[in-house]
C-alpha cells in the first residue's frame, strides 16, 4: 500500500483552520468526489451503481476548503490515487502464452480533485467535481461527476451523472468482459453512468423509495485484444418500503433489487450472454450509538 495504512482505517487527520473560510485536512480522510449516491452512509444504500461500487471513498492526502459563504464552498485535494496496491488496483495476473506485460507504476501515484458543494435555500444541493489521477506509467483517468439533489416536505430525490475515461481501466468491467491478455486491466475504456432515487414519506413513520440507475462500458479505441465501440448496458431498480418507529436512525425494510446486464455484439464475441438478477430483502439498520 502506498501509504502504508491499513485500509480498515477510514479517518486518521488533523485539521487546521485559518479562520473562518479557510481549512486544510492533512491525513487519511474521505475523497471529495461529486455524486449524492457517493456522499450517502452506506448503511442506508441498498444497492450501489456499478460505479460507485469501484470507487475507493478514503485515501491518504491534503484537502485545502475555501467557504465562499456558508452554503457554498470548494474542496482542492491532492490524494494517493490507492489505498490498496498495485496489483490489486490494476487487475496484475500472469500474462497470456507469448504477452509480456510492460505496466509499470508510476513516480507520483497522485489523485487530483476539486470539488463545489452548493445549497440553494436547502431545497436544491449540488455536489460537483472534476478528477485526475496518475494511475500508472503512461496512463490516466478523468473523472466528471455531477450530484444534484431536491428536499420538498415530504419528497426527496436526487440525480448523478458520471463520466469516467480510463487509459487504463481502473474500474475493470471492460477488462471483466474482454479479458487481461497482458496480465493486467486493459487500456482505453470510458463508462457513463445516471444513478437517480426519489423517496416520499407518505406518513410521518412510513417511507416509499425508489431508485433507477443506467450505466454503459466503452471501449474508446480498437486495438488487437478489443474493438472500439459501447460493449454493454446495465440497468439497476430498487424499490424500498421503510418503518421508522423512533426519532432515532433505526428504521425496518422491505427491499427489492434487481440488475439486467445486456451486452452488445462486441461483447458476446468474448462469450457472454444477457442476465438478470433479482433480490428481495429485509431487516433492520440501527447506527448504534455507542460514544
Amino acid at each position: 500500500m502506498i501509504d502504508n495504512m491499513p485500509t480498515s482505517i477510514d479517518y486518521a487527520f488533523v485539521t487546521i483552520k485559518f479562520n473562518k473560510r479557510a481549512e486544510l485536512t492533512i491525513g487519511k480522510h474521505s475523497a471529495f468526489f461529486g455524486g449524492i449516491e457517493f456522499d450517502q452512509n452506506p448503511i442506508d444504500v441498498y444497492m450501489y451503481s456499478d460505479k460507485g461500487s469501484t470507487q475507493e471513498c478514503f485515501l491518504t492526502g491534503v484537502n485545502f476548503c475555501y467557504y465562499f459563504n456558508p452554503n457554498h464552498h470548494v474542496n482542492l485535494q491532492v490524494m494517493n490515487n490507492r489505498s490498496g496496491s498495485f496489483e490489486s488496483t490494476y487487475g496484475v495476473t500472469e500474462p497470456e502464452e507469448g504477452k509480456v506485460s510492460d505496466l509499470k507504476d508510476t513516480k507520483m501515484p497522485l489523485l487530483y480533485n476539486v470539488n463545489w458543494n452548493g445549497t440553494f435555500n436547502d431545497v436544491f444541493n449540488a455536489r460537483w467535481s472534476a478528477t485526475v489521477s496518475s494511475e500508472t506509467k503512461g496512463h490516466l483517468m478523468y473523472y466528471y461527476a455531477m450530484g444534484n439533489e431536491l428536499k420538498l416536505g415530504k419528497w426527496y430525490a436526487f440525480a448523478d451523472l458520471m463520466y469516467s475515461k480510463e487509459s487504463l481501466d481502473r474500474s475493470g468491467i471492460i477488462s471483466d468482459i474482454v479479458g487481461r491478455p497482458y496480465g493486467h486491466n486493459v487500456g482505453n475504456a470510458s463508462y457513463r453512468s445516471v444513478v437517480a432515487q426519489c423517496n416520499y414519506r407518505f406518513l410521518p413513520k412510513w417511507q416509499l423509495g425508489v431508485k433507477g440507475m443506467r450505466e454503459t462500458s466503452w471501449v474508446d479505441k480498437t486495438t488487437e485484444i478489443a474493438e472500439k465501440g459501447k460493449y454493454r448496458t446495465s440497468y439497476g431498480y430498487v424499490a424500498t418500503l421503510e418503518y421508522f418507529p423512533m426519532e432515532t436512525n433505526l428504521h425496518f425494510f422491505v427491499a427489492y433489487m434487481g440488475r439486467t446486464y445486456n451486452y452488445t455484439s462486441l461483447a458476446k464475441a468474448f462469450g457472454h450472454s444477457n442476465y438478470d438478477t433479482h433480490r428481495v430483502a429485509t431487516g433492520f439498520v440501527w447506527n448504534l450509538p455507542l460514544f
